[in-house]
């Protein structure tokens, strides 16, 4: 697929940037096959968020929505910056 840019939710097959690289972060510390953390929404990205929605008992749809990125648990990668109770992806901050 061609890769695009995307810093909002839903995050899916083709997409790329730094929350795609939270999820596979995320995913990858938590055991699921994802080789490479490059950003890149691709295959192996894809099947690991199937197989993580379904250990979480969610829809299995391989989109990381609201509820697989709430799963996700990813407060140690930003702030809620708007104060809406969610880390949105754009709220993602990777320089450290």
């Amino acid at each position: 697929c061609e890769f695009e840019e995307n810093s909002s939710l839903p995050l899916e097959r083709c997409n790329m940037g730094p929350a795609v690289a939270v999820v596979q972060s995320i995913l990858q510390a938590n055991g699921f096959a994802v080789d490479t953390i490059d950003g890149n929404f691709g295959d192996q990205t894809l099947y690991a968020v199937r197989a993580f929605q379904e250990e979480e008992g969610l829809e299995v749809d391989g989109i990381v929505g609201l509820q697989t990125w709430t799963a996700l648990d990813v407060s140690q990668f930003g702030t809620d910056e708007d104060g809406d109770g969610v880390i949105e992806p754009d709220e993602i901050d990777l320089t450290e």
